[in-house]
């Protein structure tokens, strides 16, 4: 599966087959991933937060009703 996607390459040597990372398919990998994170890495951040503040929340709620 990874040499079909371009992330390595393979070589046979006698029985065996040698397989090493593709550099292009690596960088292009890489900068699929960058693209992402520019288009989702706001919304994620905030996501995030909201996560936090609602476990925050739900702490100081269970705080003041022990009390």
């Amino acid at each position: 599966m990874l040499r079909e996607a371009g992330l390595v390459r393979s070589r046979v040597e006698g029985s065996r087959r040698i397989y090493s990372l593709d550099r292009d398919g690596v960088e292009a990998i890489g900068e699929w991933a960058d693209r992402l994170r520019q288009l989702w890495g706001g919304s994620l951040s905030a996501l995030g937060t909201e996560i936090a503040r609602g476990q925050r929340d739900r702490r100081y709620e269970s705080k003041g009703s022990q009390q």
